[in-house]
């Protein structure tokens, strides 16, 4: 005998349909319930992890500066020059002669290929922690997304309580288990 035959034998048409309208409001609930306390989560990380990438990236653009290689200050430049020249003054009378060439506006402006100092390597790992972590970020924001929209296409088309709507409930409450969607959200950072 199948379940139907069994259960229509013990129990009359009025129990059956008491019994699934009283199943079926369980189920509701218990899903409405599970949607809202995700959606919730969901929320407060989308702002948590909004306000972390807008704070992260200020740090992100002016620690970016320290990557790129030091250029000496173009004033510095034209005193070095001046002083190299007045340093090379060759006295012999009646003239006064300079062995070095005479200083340039262009040359202050553009330093000399060796004079730029490497990047120093704390500086790259520090702009590696902070790339990072956005990355990581703006990750949670979007695993966040997608779980929001697979919520949302959860609960579409699941009104009332009939008989179809509980076993269509139950199914991708079912599926969202397997999914392991709430064990996702908890695991977002």
């Amino acid at each position: 005998m199948e379940l139907e035959e069994i259960l229509s034998e013990r129990f009359t048409t009025e129990e059956r349909a008491q019994a699934w309208s009283k199943t079926s409001e369980i189920v509701r609930m218990y899903s409405d319930d599970m949607v809202k306390r995700l959606n919730a989560e969901i929320d407060t990380l989308l702002g948590y992890a909004g306000l972390f990438s807008a704070i992260l990236t200020a740090f992100n653009v002016e620690s970016y500066t320290l990557l790129q290689p030091s250029q000496p200050d173009p004033t510095l430049l034209a005193l070095e020059r001046i002083s190299a020249q007045l340093g090379s003054f060759l006295v012999l009378p009646p003239h006064v002669n300079s062995t070095q060439p005479p200083f340039q506006q262009s040359e202050a402006v553009f330093a000399p290929a060796g004079l730029s100092t490497p990047t120093p390597l704390w500086a790259v790992w520090l702009n590696i922690l902070w790339f990072s972590s956005l990355f990581c970020s703006l990750a949670a924001a979007s695993i966040g997304m997608i779980i929001k929209q697979w919520l949302r296409e959860y609960d579409s088309g699941v009104s009332g309580t009939s008989r179809r709507t509980t076993r269509l409930r139950q199914r991708r409450l079912n599926s969202l288990a397997k999914w392991r969607v709430p064990e996702l959200v908890a695991a977002l950072p």
